[in-house]
């Protein structure tokens, strides 16, 4: 027998439990009796575990309250008992749970995907995602002698997704388009209430879309969704599913929390919104970049209702080009065999067997950098690392608009704003800077404008005069009756020096560009900035 400790509840949602019933599943397809173990009984664990015999550790009336208490219960319970293995996914539960229980001799497995407390077991999954870092995760915070399974390979998902990859559909506005929106099996659905009463005063004329949130079983507010569902026929809300596997099939953007719903949609190439809920949802943007997620906001203000319905609303009317994004190759793969590779490493522990890991799977492709200098488009899967360069502190002091860019108001701009063409400029692999020109009219004078932002401080000078006479040829092709206009903060004397080589010529404040400049960057007053000017480059005859 295996057993398996693991907790639900409104606070923590249904996460560990979902992962910790795939596995259970598998694992009794193998042969393997499987005993849960829970805090108290409730109707929510009963239908959910219904397939499985399921002990509880407390009373209505008690309640967790220390590690070496949870650890007395549990031993309590298992009197008599031989566990062939004893699995612990609960974030409660850390090293001195397991040491106490160690003396039932039997193999302790940990799921825990933080990266902080120290484990006391034979074998620790971790599937979390963090780069070149995802090897050194729980180095010095587990024995010796236990297998660490780390990355994504061992996700523990729906092994469905593996085999479901979503067709890509053409968008038109005629169509119904289905929006799924979910904080997991627990959260509160005030949040998602709010949030639907922005989207339909802000949802745009000719698109149709279905808004379907998830009611997850340990959601608190959950009448105040329903009734709020009952008031439009758009808001369908999906009760009583043990997955979302088959409603995501049918998605064409998911918003929600950065849980295990996320990873499905990523395996089924289904276009994402995620925000963090929760610490250990905290994530680093260039990781979800790696899994082929671009959209995610690791906090949330409580006012940013409106502004967050705005940009959903947005990446509705941009599915086709979202589509093309999400359906990119992923540095990081999720191929939906999480569970078996688990299952079958647990039969292994159990058997007295050695266990492989499949780090070398998970380690990204080397790429060998090319000589010299790259300079390349700026498609969508560099939204973040745009802005990030963008927020450095050595650019903000240089710009009109010195406070930096939020990544909600950036993913909306980006998608429904943005008109420049940008350029990245690469030495040897490395990032420099991004480059970025647009037209624009003023007063039915056509100009162009641009500007230039570093992406560390190993850009040099040259490397940004390399990068401004390759943007000026490309634009001198193009535009050549066209004049340049830019401003340039008064105590960048780098910058005065290196456009006045380029042809830029400064305006005083009564030449008559100067409207046109003023127009172009409104907030780059006379005080701070000088204004330049650079002629039309058309050929002479």
């Amino acid at each position: 027998m295996i057993v398996i400790r693991t907790h639900a509840s409104s606070t923590v949602g249904i996460g560990h439990l979902a992962r910790c019933r795939r596995l259970a599943i598998r694992l009794q397809q193998q042969g393997f009796e499987i005993l849960f173990v829970v805090d108290c009984e409730n109707i929510q664990l009963n239908n959910y575990l219904s397939a499985f015999p399921v002990h509880m550790l407390y009373s209505n009336e008690a309640d967790f309250a220390s590690e070496v208490e949870d650890a007395a219960h549990f031993l309590s319970l298992m009197g008599g008992v031989s566990p062939e293995a004893i699995l612990v996914d609960d974030y409660r539960l850390s090293a001195i749970w397991e040491q106490s229980v160690s003396h039932l001799e039997a193999p302790l497995i940990v799921v825990d995907d933080r990266d902080s407390d120290l484990h006391h077991c034979q074998l620790l999954i971790d599937a979390k995602w963090e780069g070149e870092r995802t090897a050194q995760r729980y180095q010095h915070k587990v024995p010796d002698f236990c297998t660490r399974l780390l990355g994504p390979a061992y996700l523990l998902m729906d092994a469905s997704s593996e085999a479901k990859e979503r067709a890509v559909i053409e968008t038109e506005q005629s169509v119904s388009l289905n929006l799924l929106l979910s904080l997991g099996g627990g959260g509160d659905l005030a949040l998602l209430v709010e949030l639907m009463r922005q989207l339909i005063e802000q949802m745009p004329k000719g698109v149709h879309c279905t808004v379907r949130p998830v009611v997850g079983p340990y959601a608190i507010h959950q009448q105040e969704l329903l009734a709020f569902s009952q008031q439009y026929a758009v808001v369908q809300p999906i009760t009583n599913q043990d997955g979302l596997l088959g409603e995501l099939s049918h998605t064409d953007l998911y918003v929600g929390a950065a849980g295990g719903t996320l990873f499905e949609a990523l395996a089924l190439r289904i276009p994402s919104l995620t925000f963090s809920i929760s610490d250990n949802q905290h994530n680093g943007l260039a990781d979800l970049e790696a899994l082929g997620h671009y959209f995610h906001l690791n906090s949330l203000q409580p006012n940013a209702y409106a502004d967050l319905a705005k940009l959903i609303c947005v990446m509705l009317t941009r599915l086709d080009r979202l589509r093309l994004l999400y359906h990119q190759p992923a540095t990081v793969q999720i191929d939906g065999k999480g569970v078996e590779r688990v299952a079958h490493a647990i039969e292994r522990l159990i058997s007295g067997e050695q266990i492989l890991s499949l780090e070398d799977e998970q380690r990204k492709e080397e790429k060998t950098p090319g000589d010299g200098y790259q300079l390349s488009p700026v498609d969508d899967r560099q939204v973040n690392r745009y802005l990030d360069a963008r927020n450095l502190d050595l650019n903000l002091k240089n710009m009109t608009v010195k406070e930096k860019v939020g990544s909600l108001y950036h993913y909306t701009w980006w998608l429904q704003s943005n008109r420049r063409s940008s350029y990245l400029l690469e030495r040897s692999g490395e990032p420099l800077l991004y480059i970025w020109h647009q037209l624009q009219q003023v007063n039915g004078i056509e100009v162009l404008v641009g500007g230039w932002f570093v992406c560390s401080e190993r850009c040099t000078p040259i490397d940004a005069m390399y990068a401004l006479n390759q943007q000026l040829k490309m634009t001198d092709e193009t535009f050549a009756e066209l004049p340049w206009v830019a401003v340039i903060h008064q105590q960048n004397r780098f910058v005065q020096q290196l456009n006045g080589r380029l042809g830029f010529k400064r305006v005083e404040a009564e030449d008559v560009m100067a409207p046109v400049v003023q127009s172009c960057f409104p907030m780059a007053t006379h005080e701070n900035f000088f204004y330049y000017v650079r002629e039309p480059q058309i050929a002479s005859e």
